[in-house]
């Protein structure tokens, strides 16, 4: 099913996002170094394209109404927040995060504890946590 199907009749995408693949650098690292050595490369080539495959499966989608995280591989999960329940954004760059430029964007509400949605391995994230807090913004004025 396509995510078309599953906006609201007056919902709109604004933007995609895809995860960065540095933030599978080191599945990546190790990957590459078993398949040089000859006796493992089958392994190293398995775990290239596992990370590959789980890079590629997670979608992040802000519309006009809500911010979407969607993860397919064998089956589709999908987890969403409306935006004018979000309370706050907060960027969690990790270790290594702030010298690639990529972190985590986590939006939560102030409903239920793990009501939540994360877009993990975004690049650019205070831009896109710039525009997500103004969305916020324009909500609530709305309300």
């Amino acid at each position: 099913m396509n995510i078309l199907d599953k906006l609201g009749p007056e919902e709109e995408i604004l933007l995609v996002l895809k995860q960065d693949y540095l933030l599978y650098l080191m599945w990546y690292i190790v990957g590459i170094v078993l398949i040089l050595t000859i006796s493992l490369s089958p392994l190293g080539f398995t775990l290239v394209l596992f990370a590959e495959f789980f890079r590629r499966g997670h979608t992040y989608y802000i519309t006009n109404e809500r911010v979407i995280s969607e993860f397919r591989y064998l089956s589709t999960t999908m987890r969403s927040l409306d935006i004018n329940i979000i309370e706050r954004v907060e960027l969690d760059y990790g270790m290594l995060g702030g010298l690639f430029g990529i972190a985590n964007i986590v939006m939560f509400t102030s409903r239920v504890i793990g009501d939540n949605v994360e877009f993990k391995g975004i690049k650019n994230p205070a831009e896109i946590k710039k525009q997500i807090e103004e969305k916020v913004r324009k909500s609530k004025k709305s309300i």
